[in-house]
């Protein structure tokens, strides 16, 4: 999973830089969103856990999501149980990709697009989320 390596770098580069300061050095030098990142970083220093997890399931065929359930902490109890059934479940595929990525990397693209309007427009980026947040309400996902 290229998430262990991206964390690795991200890591060390955070590592390097001035407190408080990581949040734009991030923004001028990767063009990639906080929480993406903090995701890719946590990968890095959870990678003996995870691969721990997997048991005899190969580490690069795993979605982060699901690395993500396999470390999950105790209070998300459900999630976790779950995890071992979803690295052995052949992923649902959507053009290539299955299913979990997709709706990851959309779900990257649409904060860093209202992360982008806030600076310009913080009333119409809130509008624009508040509205988000009432469809996945309409489809039962809130």
């Amino acid at each position: 999973m290229r998430a262990f390596r991206a964390g690795e770098l991200l890591t060390k580069a955070k590592d390097g830089v001035p407190h408080g300061t990581w949040a734009v050095w991030l923004e001028r030098n990767c063009k990639l969103p906080e929480r993406t990142a903090q995701r890719y970083m946590r990968m890095h220093t959870k990678r003996g856990e995870i691969e721990a997890k997997m048991k005899s399931a190969n580490v690069a065929d795993i979605t982060i999501r699901q690395a993500e359930l396999l470390i999950a902490p105790a209070s998300k109890s459900s999630a976790a149980k779950s995890a071992p059934a979803v690295i052995g479940a052949e992923p649902k595929q959507f053009g290539g990709n299955d299913v979990e990525s997709v709706v990851q990397t959309a779900e990257d693209k649409h904060l860093k697009a209202l992360q982008d309007l806030k600076r310009t427009d913080h009333v119409k980026a809130k509008a624009v989320a508040n509205a988000f947040v009432k469809r996945l309400q309409e489809i039962e996902l809130l």
